[in-house]
């Protein structure tokens, strides 16, 4: 989980030295849609580094986020489970499927085959069964990588102090 804190003295400090000429009430508003604008971001910044390494799609990254909005400030939330290689890039083949997780990499997977009403499956061993389906990493996995972790911080707060001067300027009629 990626969050953008502010710490509450500083709050209290842009609250009290504004207060005169803004209004206090508007000001929670400013940092909220700021704060807002800056997940939005950050959530960006990070399918796009996803999407450097990885083959799966930005929509399905986008899916697994939600936002919430607390007092000062939003939450982005990733939530999901491990995603079937339909996801990522997969193809049948005469010998198999063929799954590409990262860009530039890929193989058939052993003993694997399309079963009607599962998906891609491999067996596990001699016998016909068991066969289990093909899953690549879930979307949590992949935004926990450190890189993506720096770039959606270093582009969020930048977005967010870009976002709350814009606010706080808006509020004071200029």
């Amino acid at each position: 989980m990626i969050s953008i804190d502010l710490n509450e003295s500083n709050v209290r400090h842009v609250e009290q030295v504004l207060q005169n000429f803004i209004g206090g009430r508007k000001l929670s508003t400013a940092i909220k849609q700021a704060s807002r604008r800056a997940a939005v971001t950050a959530r960006k910044a990070g399918a796009q580094e996803i999407r450097n390494t990885y083959t799966i799609k930005a929509g399905d990254l986008k899916s697994a986020t939600s936002f919430s909005t607390e007092a000062f400030g939003t939450t982005l939330h990733i939530k999901g489970p491990e995603e079937p290689v339909t996801k990522y890039k997969a193809s049948r083949r005469r010998k198999g499927i063929f799954v590409s997780i990262k860009k530039g990499s890929g193989s058939i997977v052993p003993r694997s085959f399309d079963m009607p009403g599962r998906g891609f499956v491999a067996r596990e061993g001699q016998p016909r069964y068991p066969v289990t389906c093909l899953f690549g990493p879930a979307v949590p996995q992949l935004y926990g990588n450190p890189a993506v972790v720096v770039r959606m911080t270093d582009e969020g707060m930048e977005t967010y102090e870009k976002r709350l001067m814009h606010e706080l300027e808006r509020l004071a009629g200029g």
